[in-house]
């Protein structure tokens, strides 16, 4: 491959860049072009060329109209075809689009690459019909798209009626592949050959090209022949065929194609592309945007403030009343005042639910021979249980089942324990958990004393509080089970207990110890 240092590299008004080439020794294979220096015209064989992509890997052209008139026409039917089959070059399937224009048309599409294709559309009109500029949906004007890859097609128009039969003077049919933006239909491109005169007899169709005959991986295997010859460039796969293309990478810009030819983007310079609202540096293939000292945020997304500014958009309301040393100090005192206001409002409802719990014990004492149970009963904290369990630390886990997890834990007076907590909630089950709590405080059974904990508010948390001897395992004549329940201090609601206090006694009967009878309540709130 050779890059010659004595190439011409314009025609005319268009740039000619490497790996194309006009000279023997300034191209790669089939990529050699001609230019026409009376004209200032450059053409790949007879196809003139208008525009040459090496980013993109694409050609623009110029493509003859194929036509068909009244047999009174000197040349009332042309076709037109276009033959690239062994160069580079392939239609572009994305860029282009078959288009027809006329009343009487029927344009036929015959292309091939690997096999046969063939598409088409048909365009009809009168002088009743009503046109609208810009669109072509069959009324004087069609459009189709075509299948990508190929490398031969023709354009053959026919009539219905010869276009003899029009009332009006469309008399000429048109049909040709063009760049897909580049055409839009108009009414007066209907009257007669207006069109085709207007056009120069051709318009812009698109063709891709590529390099080699085979892929990325292949072509990297051979440093002598690999095309991209630039630092920081990268191989693409070529999506229309065979062969690749190359590319700068990432925050780089130029011709792959050349040693050096990929160079730096200064980002900096073109910030409607690359935004920075601060400081921009230009780094090797990026750039960097960082607010200047003294302020803050994202400068890629929106300016930078001051400190102070930014500040002063938080906390206005406080700004407003004093500034300087004054507003810092109103600011600690009013966080202060409303941490101690939300204290204490936390403190009256966590009374208020206590109230309720013990008014709804109360009811049920009312009838039992024990009037003195709730004077009995002890207040806990619900931070002593979570003291205990290491705030219900997975790891304390110890058991599971009825709605909650068994915890492995030790009271302040280092009693170690077995703790239960649910983790359900049921507001409907208020009175009759309650009714089921007082139950069990009067219940004798062989091997349970029980304490209950309600953490004030409605109760969701029961405790069952088992002590262990060394082995784990409830013993001993003085051993007894302590029933905990608690909940937050919120009105989530009672939960349903129900089940895990029948378990209870079923935990009780799994691990058997010498009788002892109640012998203390407590009620735990928090």
């Amino acid at each position: 491959m050779a890059f010659g240092q004595n190439c011409t590299r314009r025609c005319g008004n268009i740039d000619v860049p490497y790996p194309f080439g006009i000279e023997p020794g300034c191209h790669l294979d089939g990529l050699g072009l001609s230019c026409n220096v009376t004209e200032s015209k450059l053409y790949t064989g007879i196809i003139q060329v208008i525009d040459l992509d090496v980013l993109d890997g694409q050609a623009t052209v110029y493509q003859p109209i194929s036509w068909d008139c009244k047999k009174s026409y000197e040349n009332p039917n042309v076709s037109f075809t276009m033959e690239l089959t062994g160069t580079p070059y392939r239609v572009s399937g994305t860029r282009n689009r078959f288009t027809a224009i006329g009343c009487d048309t029927i344009a036929l599409f015959v292309g091939a690459t690997n096999q046969s294709y063939s598409t088409g559309c048909v365009s009809t009109c009168n002088q009743n019909t009503t046109f609208s500029n810009g669109s072509c949906s069959g009324n004087g004007c069609c459009q189709t798209s075509i299948l990508p890859g190929l490398q031969y097609f023709n354009i053959t128009l026919f009539s219905f009626t010869g276009h003899e039969a029009n009332s009006w003077d469309n008399t000429c049919s048109f049909a040709f592949l063009v760049d897909d933006g580049r055409y839009t239909f108009r009414t007066p491109d209907l009257h007669e050959i207006d069109f085709f005169d207007r056009n120069g007899g051709q318009v812009p169709m698109v063709l891709d090209w590529s390099i080699g005959d085979v892929g990325c991986e292949e072509a990297t295997k051979n440093s002598t022949s690999y095309a991209c010859r630039s630092n920081n460039s990268s191989c693409l796969n070529a999506t229309n065929g065979i062969g690749y293309l190359c590319n700068c990478s990432r925050g780089y810009q130029g011709n792959p194609y050349v040693e050096g030819g990929c160079e730096d983007i200064n980002e900096c310079d073109h910030p409607e592309k690359y935004p920075c609202h601060g400081l921009c540096t230009n780094l090797p293939g990026n750039y960097s945007c960082a607010c200047p000292k003294g302020t803050r945020w994202d400068p890629l997304l929106s300016a930078c403030e001051s400190y102070s500014s930014s500040s002063n958009s938080k906390t206005i309301i406080i700004a407003s009343v004093s500034v300087g040393g004054g507003s810092v100090l109103l600011l600690v005192a009013t966080v202060a005042l409303w941490r101690m206001v939300k204290r204490r409002t936390v403190q009256k409802r966590k009374e208020k639910f206590c109230q309720q719990n013990l008014e709804l014990l109360r009811k049920e004492q009312s009838s039992s021979s024990d009037v003195a149970l709730i004077e009995r009963m002890k207040i806990y904290e619900l931070e002593e249980l979570e003291k205990a369990t290491n705030h219900f630390d997975k790891t304390r886990i110890i058991g599971g089942g009825g709605h909650g997890h068994v915890f492995k834990g030790m009271l302040s007076d280092q009693r170690v324990v077995a703790i239960k907590r649910p983790n359900i909630t049921n507001q409907v089950e208020i009175a009759q958990f309650v009714n089921e709590v007082f139950i069990l405080s009067q219940t004798n059974h062989r091997n349970v004393n029980e304490d209950f904990i309600d953490e004030l508010g409605k109760l969701n948390l029961i405790a069952y509080i088992g002590h262990f001897n060394g082995n784990h395992t409830l013993v001993g004549q003085d051993s007894f089970i302590d029933v905990a329940m608690a909940s937050p201090a919120d009105d989530s609601g009672f939960v349903e207990m129900i089940g895990g206090l029948f378990q209870l006694l079923q935990l009780i009967d799994l691990h058997p110890f010498d009788q002892s009878y109640i012998r203390r309540r407590r009620l735990f709130f928090s």
